[in-house]
């Protein structure tokens, strides 16, 4: 860059704003899910107290608090068969600290979590690390981050469709909208080779187009049929 001095963070207007969307799930989806925890635990010849529910974009956490003298300990040998007549995708965890099981619950429409609106939380603005970096938002709606710089390894795996590559892209934009291209730089390895540029916030396609073709002739030995023009 010519004035590093004069950089400025990309602005939030770049990114899609879903802050319309909401994030609450109806009172007849919780109470239906409650009736069916209910008449499960019951079958099991677990009496149930109490359920509160904590509601996130994509999964509910309803939290079980048993009937006065049944031991937990019980239910926790029990989570696995309770998880499996629950239904797909639910998952049983002790609550630590807590006298209840929690039992998770994918909503039955799913809310978007935007990059715009996990990077303009408060609760982002105040963490304090070294490369933080936000993936989404926890079960109770708070924004997840972490330190990139306190991990010597980070392993991104998964199933096809599962969101290895938002995750990449979440981690790239986290930096770009918090690191200045003089103090960040990004390497790729790819087979013997490396390819190491400083961090840049690309807002126009010119650029973009500029930076892609620049990338692609470090990386022509590796494809040498690459269409430039197709960029």
């Amino acid at each position: 860059m010519n004035s590093i001095c004069d950089y400025q963070t990309p602005g939030l207007c770049l990114l899609n704003d879903d802050s319309s969307q909401s994030h609450e799930v109806p009172q007849e989806e919780q109470d239906r899910n409650k009736r069916r925890i209910v008449s499960t635990l019951k079958g099991f010849k677990i009496e149930v107290s109490e359920i509160s529910v904590c509601v996130g974009p994509v999964v509910t956490l309803y939290e079980v608090e048993p009937a006065p003298g049944l031991r937990v300990t019980r239910i926790a040998r029990l989570k696995d068969d309770i998880a499996f007549y629950l239904g797909r995708g639910v998952r049983v965890v002790l609550q630590s600290g807590k006298r209840m099981i929690g039992i998770e619950m994918p909503n039955d429409e799913p809310c978007i979590v935007s990059m715009r609106s996990v990077l303009s939380d408060p609760g982002f603005d105040a963490v304090n690390y070294g490369l933080p970096v936000a993936i989404g938002r926890t079960i109770s709606n708070e924004v997840c981050s972490f330190d990139l710089a306190a991990m010597p390894h980070l392993l991104v795996a998964g199933a096809t469709g599962q969101g290895k590559s938002v995750c990449l892209h979440a981690i790239i934009t986290s930096l770009l909208y918090r690191k200045r291209p003089d103090s960040t730089e990004y390497i790729c390895c790819l087979g013997v080779k490396w390819m190491s540029r400083p961090v840049e916030a690309v807002t126009s396609c010119s650029r973009r187009r500029q930076a892609d073709r620049q990338r692609v002739g470090r990386l022509g030995f590796l494809y040498p049929e690459k269409d430039e023009s197709r960029i």
